[in-house]
């Protein structure tokens, strides 16, 4: 503590003389040199000294190995060689693969504390979620539901990059090592990949470079796309545009270049990116589940996929067999998989319930950190804001998970003072928003849109839902993004807010056309209940372009007028949609809106969302 005293003396005084400056090099080149000391203990699940354990120190930026050594008898060791710095330390229990780690910034003497837990045989646990999953388990090809989302996190494990603790994305060691990369002369950036010996699906299935290739093509083929996929997750690589369309059965920049290494390639025009890292990212999938008779090749030019020896199927993959392989509700890979490669097992889905149950996957050998499953048995349920805490106390539940409701929250918190419940406050990376279908009809309209958001009074929205435990964001982040952090509070300048304003959202409309009522007379306040607008022109063609509009105009003699209408998809039994009807539905009526309201369950919602139904709505709620 002396030295860092001294150091930011000699900073201040660093402005009046070019010999201070030079003092605080030297001062600063003496305080990263200066060895302080480290005391490491490795204990168990029950606190005992974990004999035999390896133990590494790792700088935290670079990876490269500073200090290892095995536990004693006395798990503690002390350590006086290394500079100051930020580093990870990682404990390794070599019978069985379990480990510890931690990571710490070493400025002055520390003492930190690995505790490696291990699997309870038997346990179980039954959390609560206040969103429902739809059953999309597999890629978020097919939508991106916050609980869906949870039990991919589950199931499916060793992607080639991994989203840390620290909020930062870094290659996964435990599934991959980056063997190097390359820019060539376009300027095109090649990242190559060894796959780590010895990992396995859940069911022993060794995992090898054909999984991770495999992966990459199906979510890009045509056959994906014909099933309802967004197959454009690999859009940014070399070749997609070929391979997507058909033009190709070969996707030039993806590489199966043996057994244990493939690469992938990504297109200059993506570059730089800050979240570089992300365009590499690639879960393996099993191919022999998905795509059964087939396998990856190479010959050079990229990556395909061919009939596996004398196989009697098709030369290429095609919708109907993805249809039965992923899409079936029984046994389809996007509701039902049950070959993975996480740190949890599937054992069953319950469509009518929402209820999901977990078995640990014994063959997992751990995430980035060699983290393990601690837990045997994980039941997921959903649950209603308003019983969460009742089944909490009864032990109908062990976890509810992100809960947002304030009454709900301060209730928790009073639950918690009376020590009758543990609590956990976080930052979300994501928020909840007001969505619209934005390719047709009124909502296709830009002034409609942000009509709609002078409509609502955010800042009260919010305050009623989260009460102190929210607040409003005006773009795509939420409050647990760090790169955020900094913008948070000056949105105001940097964006157009829409605030609460209903002169303006008239104003919006009236110079967007929505002039008339239905007989085609101007639309009169106080007397008329519904605006129209005359299309006319490219909207009139691009009205009658579309086969099965979610707003149906009307014929008023040779003319057209479509409504100002919307056909609201409120979530059933949420509080946050109920809220927002209240809060938005009779000011809209109050503009000339049209808003008919259809209570829908999540699963409906966004299946019309992702297009995977006809539209039958162009506003939602998420």
């Amino acid at each position: 503590m002396k030295k860092i005293l001294t150091l930011l003396l000699i900073l201040l005084v660093a402005v009046q003389a070019v010999d201070a400056a030079e003092m605080v090099v030297d001062a600063q080149t003496a305080l990263d040199e200066t060895p302080v000391t480290l005391i490491i203990r490795v204990v168990d699940g029950q606190g005992n000294p974990l004999v035999g354990a390896q133990v590494t120190v790792r700088g935290y930026n670079t990876g490269e190995l500073a200090y290892e050594y095995t536990a004693d008898s006395t798990g503690i060791a002390t350590i006086d060689t290394l500079p100051t710095g930020v580093y990870t330390a990682k404990a390794v229990d070599p019978s069985d693969g379990y480990s510890a780690a931690e990571s710490f910034n070493l400025l002055e003497d520390t003492a930190i504390d690995l505790v490696v837990r291990k699997l309870a045989e038997g346990s179980k646990v039954t959390v609560g979620s206040g969103t429902e999953v739809s059953g999309n388990f597999f890629t978020d090809m097919w939508g991106n539901n916050t609980s869906d989302i949870d039990v991919r996190a589950m199931l499916h494990g060793y992607a080639t990059v991994a989203w840390t603790n620290e909020a930062s994305y870094i290659p996964d060691a435990t599934a991959v090592t980056v063997t190097g990369t390359e820019v060539d002369g376009a300027g095109n950036k090649t990242y190559t990949f060894d796959v780590n010996p010895g990992l396995t699906y859940n069911d022993g299935t060794p995992i090898t470079a054909r999984d991770y290739v495999f992966s990459v093509l199906l979510q890009s083929m045509p056959a994906t796309a014909e099933i309802g996929a967004s197959a454009l997750t690999y859009s940014h690589l070399v070749g997609f545009t070929a391979y997507s369309n058909g033009r190709s059965n070969v996707f030039s920049g993806v590489r199966l270049i043996d057994e244990d290494t493939f690469s992938l390639t990504i297109y200059n025009g993506y570059l730089p990116y800050f979240y570089e890292l992300t365009y590499v990212n690639v879960t393996p999938y099993p191919i022999r589940v998905i795509a059964p008779g087939f396998t990856v090749a190479d010959d050079g030019e990229g990556a395909y996929i061919a009939p596996e020896g004398e196989a009697e199927v098709e030369t290429a993959i095609t919708p109907e067999l993805l249809k039965t392989t992923i899409l079936d509700p029984d046994t389809g890979y996007l509701s039902h998989p049950k070959v993975t490669s996480g740190p949890y097992e599937l054992v069953s889905y319950d469509r009518a319930t929402g209820t999901v149950a977990f078995k640990a996957n014994r063959a997992f050998k751990g995430n980035y950190e060699g983290q393990r499953p601690l837990i045997d048995e994980v039941t997921l349920v959903p649950i209603k804001n308003d019983e969460a805490l009742t089944k909490l106390e009864s032990g109908d539940l062990d976890i509810v998970n992100k809960i947002s409701d304030a009454a709900v929250i301060n209730e928790g918190v009073a639950l918690y003072g009376e020590q009758k419940l543990k609590i956990s406050n976080y930052l979300r990376s994501g928020q909840g928003f007001i969505g619209f279908a934005g390719e047709q009809g009124p909502t296709a309209s830009e002034s409609v849109r942000k009509a709609i958001a002078h409509a609502l009074d955010k800042e009260s929205y919010a305050k009623a839902f989260t009460g102190d435990n929210g607040q409003v964001v005006y773009s795509y982040y939420g409050l647990g993004q760090w790169m955020a952090t900094q913008y948070v509070n000056d949105m105001g300048d940097l964006v157009t807010t829409y605030p609460y304003d209903l002169a303006k959202a008239k104003e919006l409309l009236e110079k967007d056309g929505w002039i008339l009522n239905e007989k085609g007379n101007k639309f009169v306040e106080g007397t008329d209940t519904v605006r129209y607008k005359l299309l006319k022109g490219a909207e009139l063609r691009a009205y009658n372009a579309v086969e099965n509009p979610v707003v149906e105009a009307v014929k008023v003699g040779d003319s057209t007028l479509l409504p100002l209408r919307l056909h609201f998809a409120k979530l059933k039994d949420s509080q946050a949609a109920n809220l927002l009807d209240e809060m938005i539905t009779a000011n809209l009526t109050g503009l000339g809106f049209d808003v008919q309201i259809t209570d829908v369950d999540f699963a409906e919602m966004l299946a019309s969302v992702n297009r995977q139904t006809s539209r039958t709505y162009n506003m939602f709620a998420f």
